[in-house]
């Protein structure tokens, strides 16, 4: 998308869908959807946001911004880029874990008793270290910023240290 071109109707089209899907509208929840689509032409986000909503009823959770891409841009079972997301899944967990004292089967707990916009947050960071991989490789500094990232993700939305499990 052309960030100048397509901001704006990004923006109407997110909120449009968080409006039908009743979900509040947060500049945190628009900038990551942008971060996540911004690679995505504006005309095929929109197509898939309105299928979306048209098969959508009241048993219908709220999307993910990956399932508003072409398939062929979202990882298959058998692609070499699911390695690099189970890799960088792990990677998420245990920086977490890290900060919050948990084990990697604690944090199941943390994802299941916050925000969903706290789990959407961790599956957009996914996305992104897997789409900055298959553009330059795995960099130190991608783990670097996958830290700073989950860290300040658990404080944006009040994960503190928790029993261990």
């Amino acid at each position: 998308m052309d960030h100048q071109r397509d901001a704006q109707k990004f923006r109407n089209l997110i909120v449009r869908l968080c409006e039908t899907m009743n979900k509040p509208v947060t500049d945190e929840l628009l900038e990551s959807w942008w971060k996540a689509l911004r690679h995505v032409d504006f005309e095929t986000v929109s197509d898939h946001v309105d299928r979306f909503l048209a098969r959508a009823d009241d048993a219908t959770r709220f999307p993910r911004p990956s399932q508003m891409r072409p398939k062929e841009m979202v990882p298959r079972e058998n692609d070499g880029r699911n390695h690099a997301r189970d890799y960088w899944r792990s990677c998420i967990v245990n920086d977490c874990c890290r900060y919050t004292g948990c084990t990697p089967d604690g944090f199941e707990q943390v994802m299941e008793d916050n925000a969903a916009a706290f789990t959407d947050g961790l599956r957009i960071l996914l996305d992104e270290l897997c789409a900055q991989e298959m553009q330059s490789g795995r960099t130190e500094g991608m783990h670097r910023g996958c830290r700073r990232q989950c860290e300040g993700m658990l404080q944006a939305y009040g994960v503190k240290e928790l029993t261990r499990a």
